[in-house]
């Protein structure tokens, strides 16, 4: 008797496609509608960008309150930690703007 003979095999569902534009076949889309996908997007991008907004915030009125200058005023930690969250944000915006360019079929 085999080490496998008592196991069951997991079984892999088949699921249909319809031609696609840039692939072969296209998986049929599930999911959220395009609207909710849309608003979702655009609420955790608003969130995420006014939080970092703020900080952004503090950092310019620091940089103002120490006499400006582009070496002498300039907090570079404060900048260099905030540069990546700022990318995130743009990224996320990014993301909002382009679920609304999908359409449903």
């Amino acid at each position: 008797m085999s080490a496998s003979a008592g196991l069951r095999r997991p079984t892999i569902l088949v699921a249909e496609t319809t031609p696609g534009k840039v692939l072969a076949h296209r998986l049929a889309r599930s999911g959220m509608p395009p609207g909710c996908e849309f608003g979702c997007a655009l609420g955790i991008a608003v969130f995420w960008n006014a939080i970092v907004g703020f900080f952004v915030y503090k950092q310019a009125v620091a940089w103002n309150a120490a006499g400006g200058g582009f070496i002498g005023g300039w907090r570079w930690l404060g900048a260099a930690f905030l540069v990546p969250f700022v990318i995130v944000g743009l990224l996320l915006a990014g993301l909002a703007g382009s679920t609304r360019k999908h359409k449903r079929k």
